[in-house]
């Protein structure tokens, strides 16, 4: 049992990778507190996990308010009289073309995954950092990169993953560490990328349980991760890496003048054969079909 009685906080965890989580840290000897807007699939998770279900807390309520996550930590607090970590998993996804996009979704992604994420973070920080230990786990994605068709998920998960750095440069020296990770496996999103492609699921990505994902959230809330702050770890079926930070490219050019004439010049003589690629790897051009709302959580 590697995280016997920590307490941890999953946010979007009526399904999906959420649940997936949750239930790993109840089988390592945690105790969850679930939250989800979904309140029947958080009582039917309850009913699943069995005799696990006296250390596990279920909160329906939206992360997009303050003071509901205020309330939310400060629930799980009195609940079980401390907590170890926060699981920020809770998501939005939708699948549009640039042109296609409305006030609405793009509120609805930016209010989920990064309010959600900050507000969630903060009032958990707050009591770690009080306490004195907890590990904070921010959910990014390969997005991060800038996918097409999901402009506005792709600049949520890249703000998910300035948090990290930010965060746990806030948090360095203390015993609270700040990391995130980039799941990947078989769920709604990919569903409903696969619906607006009007493809078979199986094309985009191999049938990956969210299970399969659980394994570093535990490690990275268990004391056998005291030391990994600030890092983004991506998990990808078989394969497991870290992601870098963005960094300044060579070559540098020295200025001297500040015209238009001089970065004209910079970029014809060597700037230009150095511009970097657009796009993800492994990611074929689409066509303009279909439209689809969007799915929350993970």
């Amino acid at each position: 049992m590697h995280l016997e009685n920590k307490v941890v906080i999953v946010t979007g965890a009526a399904q999906g990778i959420g649940k997936a989580y949750a239930a790993a840290i109840l089988n390592e000897g945690g105790k969850v507190v679930a939250n989800d807007i979904d309140v029947e699939r958080l009582e039917a998770f309850k009913e699943e996990v069995g005799d696990q279900a006296d250390r596990l807390s279920i909160v329906a309520s939206d992360i997009t308010s303050w003071d509901a996550t205020g309330a939310l930590v400060a629930g799980a607090v009195e609940t079980f009289g401390r907590l170890d970590g926060l699981v920020n998993n809770a998501g939005l996804y939708d699948v549009r073309r640039v042109e296609e996009n409305d006030e609405a979704s793009i509120r609805s992604q930016v209010e989920v995954n990064m309010l959600g994420t900050m507000f969630c973070g903060v009032h958990a920080l707050r009591v770690m950092l009080d306490q004195g230990y907890g590990s904070v786990i921010n959910v990014t994605s390969g997005a991060m990169v800038g996918l097409p068709l999901r402009g506005i998920y792709s600049a949520t998960k890249a703000g998910s993953a300035a948090l990290t750095w930010s965060w746990a440069q806030d948090v360095a020296g203390t015993a609270v560490r700040v990391n995130s990770i980039s799941p990947l496996a078989r769920t709604r999103q990919l569903d409903a990328a696969a619906n607006y492609l009007k493809v078979d699921p199986e094309t985009l990505l191999r049938n990956i349980p969210p299970e399969l994902n659980a394994c570093v959230v535990s490690y990275l809330l268990s004391d056998a991760a005291a030391d990994i702050n600030g890092q983004i770890v991506r998990i990808s079926d078989d394969v497991l890496t870290l992601i870098g930070k963005p960094d300044i490219h060579r070559p540098v050019v020295k200025l001297t003048e500040h015209s238009y004439e001089e970065i004209a010049a910079a970029f014809d003589s060597g700037l230009r054969d150095h511009l970097q690629g657009v796009g993800a790897p492994n990611w074929s051009p689409v066509g303009r079909q279909g439209d689809l709302a969007p799915t929350r959580g993970q």
